[in-house]
């Protein structure tokens, strides 16, 4: 073995990764006005209470364009 012989180790961490968008179309136009977006990772405990998981994504995206005005 070599003394200064680099040890490299690999981990692979498998997940999925889940995407809410909120998107604010006006409605006499159909443009885009507003996109909000939040992305995280979605495992078995995430259906746990998953309606309550959905209420604070929305409201972090919406505290986002609050601090962003």
């Amino acid at each position: 073995m070599w003394g200064d012989y680099p040890i490299f180790e690999e981990r692979v961490t498998q997940y999925t990764e889940g995407t809410l968008n909120i998107d604010l179309i006006d409605n006499k136009t159909n443009r885009l006005l507003w996109e909000g977006i939040a992305v995280g990772r979605v495992n078995e405990n995430t259906y746990d209470n998953l309606e309550a998981k959905i209420n604070e994504a929305v409201a972090l995206i919406f505290r986002h364009l609050e601090i962003n005005k």
